[in-house]
């Protein structure tokens, strides 16, 4: 059942340290990569949450065997392709469930395309309004039947291959102008078809948003012996060469979420509090380690504990202002996720803001733009979203709806970080109710416990345990 929750109100500054659980994103590339690669592969402190949960599900239907004890994930036999026995298909029509998982959605149909069978690709509602056309055209140029199963609704729909994949270096042309994960999909599908003397090319010759997500694939690649060759082209898009392989097995620990640190971190800047991140990697291709630089310009003192000898991580520090920082004039076409905290962020400013580039939000779990500009005016704060923009001034004020400011009921749309946007507001407005916080359980399981602790001053670390709740309410 769905309720709404009280997000609690910094009565003091905010103070605590914070474990969290695995990158999400980190998490399903591991796991597409290990269920490729030959051999065993383990991932350690891997992020049990709704999106994860669902990806292992939809490998294991694809028939890669997976063994799941908590956090610690052993993959020990590959996704079956055309090169295997077709006995080793668990069976002639496969059904995967994607959810609201970008990942799964978009970095599977290309590796059911590699077997020789019909999969259906179903997903929850929301999704419907998610790109996806633009994967239908790339694996429709190697021969792959993608069928609409309920038109003209995109889901759900049918992948059957095996795609006609040539025997000599090739290009796949994909449009990425949308999402940067179009492109992540195709390069793990060329990677998994590298041998050493096949070079598979991967092109989108549209701008690419959220470039740091495919540094991350690009490193994911690489750590498992695939070599990773890529050059801007003229009018913003990316080529990627792939070659090596075959992909390698590999022992790896997933680093913590740091946009999902982003929300905990911000409470310590708009409330003049202190707040630790444990495990913050010294070196990430994560889009949240831009919460070092933005919470500086903001006025926190941002800083790192001392580093042990031979660890590449170390506990990260935030500690607010006593006067709010000011607004922000940024380009966040390639780190956008982190856009619903920092327009909390920008709420609490002395300045107005200006968040750029930014458009393809509209595309995310809701449209991100629109919903921001909603609950940000639901709160008083004057905000206003164009087609790639969005505009923030808590100089201005606006009627809150609703006959009573004080209680107001903020709505999520599904969307996580819709929810952790508004625990954010939370602090420094009382009475506000946010509808579905339990949605935050795409990425980031019991988020609401964690946030009252947090803001409520318990003792103690701020913990990471892993209860099996998967958001599915």
């Amino acid at each position: 059942m769905i309720t709404d929750w009280l997000a609690p109100v910094a009565l003091k500054p905010v103070q605590g340290l914070v474990e969290l659980p695995g990158s999400k994103s980190l998490t399903n590339r591991e796991l597409v990569l290990a269920a490729l690669a030959q051999g065993e592969s383990r991932l350690r402190a891997a992020l049990r949450a709704r999106d994860t949960d669902l990806m292992i599900a939809a490998l294991q239907q694809l028939g890669a065997g997976i063994e799941v004890a908590d956090t610690d994930i052993r993959l020990w036999r590959p996704l079956p392709t055309t090169t295997d026995s077709p006995l080793s298909l668990p069976s002639a029509h496969t059904q995967v469930a994607c959810g609201l998982a970008g990942t799964v959605m978009r970095f599977l149909p290309p590796l059911a395309a590699l077997q020789g069978r019909r999969v259906v690709f179903s997903a929850d509602e929301e999704a419907l309004s998610r790109p996806i056309t633009p994967l239908f055209d790339a694996l429709g140029q190697l021969g792959v039947k993608i069928e609409p199963l309920c038109p003209p609704q995109v889901f759900p729909f049918a992948v059957t291959g095996p795609a006609r994949v040539p025997g000599s270096d090739f290009t796949i042309d994909i449009d990425s102008s949308s999402s940067s994960q179009f492109l992540s999909a195709m390069a793990i599908f060329a990677a998994s078809l590298t041998t050493g003397s096949t070079c598979v090319r991967v092109r989108s010759q549209q701008p690419v948003p959220s470039v740091t997500h495919l540094e991350m694939t690009w490193d994911c690649l690489r750590r498992r012996g695939i070599d990773v060759k890529h050059r801007d082209l003229p009018h913003g898009g990316v080529e990627v060469a792939l070659s090596g392989g075959p992909l390698r097995a590999a022992d790896i620990t997933i680093e913590p979420d740091l946009s999902n640190a982003g929300p905990f971190l911000v409470a310590a800047a708009v409330t003049a509090g202190r707040v630790g991140v444990r495990r913050w990697p010294l070196r990430t291709t994560q889009a949240g380690d831009r919460w070092r630089q933005l919470l500086s310009a903001f006025g926190a003192r941002v800083y790192f504990d001392p580093v042990p000898e031979g660890e590449d991580c170390a506990t990260l520090w935030v500690e607010g202002a006593s006067t709010p920082g000011e607004g922000f004039d940024l380009d966040l076409s390639a780190t956008g996720e982190l856009v619903p905290t920092l327009a909390a962020l920008a709420a609490h400013a002395s300045s107005p803001s200006h968040l750029r580039g930014i458009g393809h939000l509209r595309g995310h779990e809701t449209d991100r733009l629109q919903a921001l500009e909603t609950e940000l005016r639901r709160c008083g704060v004057w905000a206003e979203a164009d087609e790639d923009s969005l505009f923030i001034d808590p100089a201005k004020t606006v009627p809150a709806p609703g006959p009573d400011s004080t209680q107001r009921l903020m709505q999520t749309y599904r969307d996580h970080r819709m929810a952790t946007f508004a625990a954010i507001m939370g602090l420094t407005r009382p009475g506000t109710r946010v509808h579905d916080v339990a949605t935050t359980a795409k990425t980031l399981p019991q988020f609401s416990q964690l946030w009252d602790r947090l803001v409520t001053g318990s003792d103690g670390v701020v913990g990471n345990s892993f209860e099996g709740e998967n958001g599915s309410s």
